[in-house]
């Protein structure tokens, strides 16, 4: 008795994109893994540098800053 014809060709172009989507899927949290396990750990000298803040005129606190809350000049 021989097994039936198991059209393996068809199969295999058919399983492509699952194949594919999972590639992709394990790729993906492995970036994740990267960035939310081993980047918090580094010294703070190796991650990225902050973004200065834009020249422009320094905004300093009044003495009333408490009864308004905002603190900016008016």
């Amino acid at each position: 008795m021989s097994p039936p014809e198991h059209h393996t060709e068809q199969q295999a172009r058919r399983h492509v994109p699952a194949l594919v989507g999972i590639a992709v899927a394990l790729g993906v949290a492995a970036i994740l893994i990267v960035v939310v396990l081993i980047l918090p750990r580094l010294p703070a000298d190796e991650q990225a540098t902050p973004v200065p803040a834009p020249d422009g005129p320094a905004i300093e606190a009044t003495e009333d800053a408490d009864q308004d809350g905002a603190g900016l000049p008016r």
